[in-house]
């Protein structure tokens, strides 16, 4: 550059230090699964199995950027939380039964 900031011409041979740098804003999402299952869910061995599925999957849907996908770890140190079922839910919905 020029002190009148215009470009010039100069060898292919001289080196001269240069950077580039891109800013990414971090985006965030939480998505919420539900899980039919036994205690396996609990494993950290099927807990890491089906991270890696939501990564392929999302891969198959074209994102390639660099992400991180995680579990949210609830107080209790458990990132499934057992969901229970009112006993009216299931009176009220069995089957046959009045």
């Amino acid at each position: 550059m020029t002190t009148n900031n215009l470009l010039f011409d100069r060898q292919c041979n001289n080196l001269y230090n240069f950077f580039c740098h891109t800013q990414y804003k971090e985006i965030y999402q939480v998505v919420k699964l539900q899980i039919q299952g036994d205690k396996s869910v609990f494993d950290p061995v099927v807990q890491s199995a089906v991270l890696q599925q939501v990564l392929q999957k999302l891969k198959e849907h074209g994102i390639t950027r660099e992400i991180k996908v995680t579990w949210r770890v609830h107080p209790d140190g458990y990132v499934f939380q057992k969901k229970h079922i009112s006993s009216l839910y299931l009176k009220t919905f069995s089957c046959g039964s009045q």
